[in-house]
């Protein structure tokens, strides 16, 4: 259970990523509308080390929620907003909820803000990558997500 509550708690952070946060006029690039899913990902140099390794994601389905899955998908708008739907269900409980922000592109970057909190992703190869660091744990967290 631990490690679906750190698991809540990452997807949570990289939606939240810290940086300073502005919006620019630019319009975004249309390659990254549309839904986006999370992969894989891990965390490293975490203040207890048993807290390093990968996030297991378990595809949430009629038979593992029951007992326990993980999954996360970001919807890019075109409107520069982007909802990112996490779920987790750890023995029928739903501890599932939605961030929302905005979205800024600028080459191959994307800026991740939901309201002053800001973070950096980088799309090379079709799959974005997002990193940043939990403060509460010390964890530098990285998370890959494909384009549906």
């Amino acid at each position: 259970m631990k490690n679906y509550l750190l698991l809540l708690l990452t997807f949570t952070m990289v939606a939240l990523v810290m940086s300073s946060c502005k919006k620019d006029d630019d319009s975004s690039d249309n390659d990254i509308i549309g839904v986006w899913k999370v992969v894989s990902g891990s965390d490293t140099n975490c203040d207890d080390p048993a807290n390093n390794g990968d996030i297991s994601l378990i595809e949430c389905n009629d038979v593992t929620m029951a007992v326990g899955c993980a999954e996360s998908s970001y919807d890019f708008k075109s409107d520069g907003t982007f909802v990112n739907d996490i779920k987790i269900f750890i023995f029928g409980d739903d501890l599932s909820t939605e961030v929302t922000g905005t979205y800024t592109v600028t080459g191959d970057q994307v800026e991740l803000c939901t309201g002053e909190d800001c973070g950096t992703a980088t799309i090379a190869d079709g799959k974005m990558t997002v990193s940043g660091n939990d403060v509460d744990t010390g964890c530098a967290t990285t998370v890959v997500l494909e384009k549906e």
